[in-house]
């Protein structure tokens, strides 16, 4: 048995320990009162605001430095008492998680186009970025014309379940929808980088079968794979798509392109991938793979629509439909600073989404990548011309002065109760 006086191997006394854990617990007692207090002065003002005068709008301040500085006041000592110990190590982490954690609280609040406005202004202007932060993809001018550049990612759990989709689909989807946002900006895809996420747990086979996909999606519109990163990871799977593009008449679409009196068109028909996944999580096992829960697993964008908009010079303002319909025009609008009146009975949706009561997933379900877009009204005859050659396009809406999209039937203006998909805040 260790005598009281013996050096324990950690280098520390026991009796010297002994009464530095009583001092610890007496001495830190207010730090943990005001490290609460400040917890429970965030709790009840969870967006950070001051507390003020009623009707006064609330001021936003910095994060809460009495917390931070309790937290430090409470672990710090003991932290470098035992500087070399695993303990050490244990008190770092458990301060940063603490520290961490009140600043992810607030970050989260923000909505993803919140957080979109807040980083713009990282975006230093050159006079080769014509386009920047704001749209599907950025666009410079080079001595060679201009090119645009895409990034899109894919995060296990968030964007896909492999319990829903094989990994090969995966690989598709990843390249169908970058190139979704190159072609949406008005540009014909070249080459394109991949990084992957890896978990231990992702067999070998799988990783392959990733790339099988990938390398088919790619053929089907002559792209080049031209490298890319592979990395571990202790998380979920995610893949990450880098691409380029050429605009090949040297003049790119841009959400901040639609003007006042034009008419709104989509491409093909929206609420099918939703629709799909709905089923999907209903029992996977038990649903056929009918043409909805083909468009969730393969979103091939409409390439034959895309090559007649662009050779009959349609429009100039497109995106694609990734988190739904009405909170992606409201982006476009946002970007062109108008608004859009569009019409329900005008929206091509699949009959059983009217049948069953669930044309908020034509409204809002997301993954559709369908383009999305607007044109000069003396357009629509050139438009009509190319639907009567069987590609599906429909004129659902009109470009207004007043900011917003609105919604209307037969019988007058109806309520947005869903908007769309948002990575952070609340999915509106």
């Amino acid at each position: 048995m260790m005598n009281a006086s013996a050096t324990p191997p950690w280098g520390v006394p026991a009796g010297t320990l002994k009464a530095f854990r009583c001092s610890f617990v007496t001495s830190r007692a207010y730090a943990l009162h005001s490290f609460a207090s400040s917890l429970r002065r965030f709790l009840s003002y969870p967006d950070g605001c001051c507390q003020i005068s009623p009707g006064v709008q609330p001021v936003k301040r910095m994060p809460n430095r009495n917390m931070i500085r309790a937290v430090r006041r409470i672990f710090y000592p003991y932290i470098h008492y035992n500087r070399f110990s695993l303990m050490r190590y244990k008190k770092c982490r458990l301060e940063r998680l603490l520290i961490n954690w009140y600043d992810v609280v607030r970050t989260m609040e923000l909505s993803e186009n919140e957080l979109i406005k807040r980083l713009r202004r990282f975006g230093r202007k050159s006079g080769d970025i014509i386009r920047g932060i704001g749209d599907d993809g950025a666009v410079v001018d080079l001595q060679q014309g201009q090119y645009v550049l895409v990034q899109d990612a894919m995060v296990e759990h968030i964007h896909f379940e492999f319990a829903f989709a094989s990994p090969y689909d995966v690989g598709k989807k990843a390249v169908y929808v970058n190139v979704s946002d190159i072609l949406s900006m008005g540009a014909k895809p070249l080459y394109f980088l991949v990084t992957i996420g890896v978990p231990a747990i992702l067999p070998y086979r799988n990783v392959l079968s990733l790339y099988k996909g990938m390398d088919r999606a790619s053929r089907e519109f002559h792209l080049f794979l031209a490298g890319g990163d592979t990395v571990a990871t202790k998380g979920d799977f995610f893949i990450d798509v880098s691409m380029i593009g050429r605009v090949p008449a040297g003049r790119y679409f841009g959400r901040n392109k639609a003007k006042r009196g034009d008419l709104i068109g989509v491409t093909g028909c929206l609420g099918e991938s939703a629709y799909g996944l709905r089923l999907l999580q209903k029992g996977p096992a038990a649903q056929p793979a009918n043409r909805y829960i083909k468009r969730y697993q393969s979103p091939r964008p409409p390439l034959e629509v895309w090559k007649e908009l662009v050779k009959n010079d349609i429009t100039d303002a497109m995106m694609d439909i990734s988190d739904g319909l009405i909170i992606d025009l409201e982006r476009m609008m946002a970007e062109s600073k108008t608004g859009a009146h569009l019409y329900l009975e005008d929206i091509p949706m699949p009959p059983v989404l009217k049948k069953q009561g669930l044309q908020a997933l034509a409204l809002s379900g997301g993954e559709d990548y369908q383009f999305l877009f607007t044109f000069p009204r003396n357009k629509a005859s050139a438009l009509e011309k190319i639907r009567k050659k069987g590609l599906a396009i429909s004129v659902i809406g009109e470009v207004v002065k007043q900011r917003g999209v609105r919604l209307f039937d037969k019988n007058g203006q109806l309520t947005l109760s869903a908007k769309g998909y948002e990575h952070f805040g609340t999915s509106q």
